[in-house]
């Protein structure tokens, strides 16, 4: 797992579904890796976000969701914004929030979890809000693909290989595909907004709300 605490680059373009985490705090135009895309995130205090000509304003405690198409893409955050580009995908453009307080989904180990980005279809990607409730002890797992994500409120210990580390609101991480870990909480509760770059769940021609509350019938009956 790697972790920043200021402001920096998460580099994961090698990775099949070539991704890229930031930490910003300044004006910052980011790299030039970020081309068609599309770039999700999270705002802790007012963010203006600048993709080409258009400028989107996410306020505090908000998500987004933007599409880039080879433009230039700068944040203007006045606390600091966690930024996620996900290199070939197109999303739907969405800003949205405040995040809420818990979890509307079951997570392991008395942990819960909300979507904020749905994927489209089965398979995409997924923006989500994590909640870990104080003195949390969660169990050592691992993921089969990589996680991108940050600490937007609250504090707590990210444990890996026989090491902790603390994290606190606005640390950054990358947590690399099957890498076994666990986060833990004390005193106080924690909330993570993690970027999921594939996943095995989402809508699919033949199975989603639409098709499946649609009753073909005989209008000569």
């Amino acid at each position: 797992m790697k972790i920043l605490s200021g402001d920096g680059v998460l580099d994961a373009l090698d990775f099949f579904y070539s991704t890229v985490g930031f930490r910003v705090s300044k004006k910052t135009v980011l790299p030039t890796t970020v081309q068609q895309g599309t770039l999700y995130g999270y705002s802790s205090g007012t963010s203006v976000i600048r993709v080409g000509e258009k400028e989107h304003k996410v306020e505090d405690n908000q998500f987004f969701c933007l599409v880039v198409h080879n433009e230039e893409v700068t944040i203007q955050p006045s606390r600091w914004t966690f930024a996620v580009f996900r290199l070939g995908y197109i999303g739907i453009p969405l800003i949205g929030g405040p995040i809420e307080q818990s979890g509307r989904l079951v997570y392991i180990d008395g942990c819960s979890d909300s979507h904020l980005v749905f994927p489209n279809r089965l398979g995409d990607p997924s923006l989500n809000s994590l909640y870990f409730p104080k003195k949390t002890i969660q169990s050592f797992h691992t993921h089969p693909t990589i996680r991108v994500g940050c600490v937007a409120k609250g504090s707590g210990i990210a444990e890996l290989k026989g090491k902790r580390k603390s994290l606190k609101p606005g640390d950054v991480f990358l947590i690399d595909a099957n890498e076994t870990h666990r986060f833990l909480t004390k005193a106080n509760e924690m909330v993570v907004i993690a970027f999921h770059p594939d996943g095995d769940w989402g809508p699919t021609d033949q199975q989603h709300s639409m098709i499946n509350r649609t009753y073909l019938t005989d209008p000569t009956t």
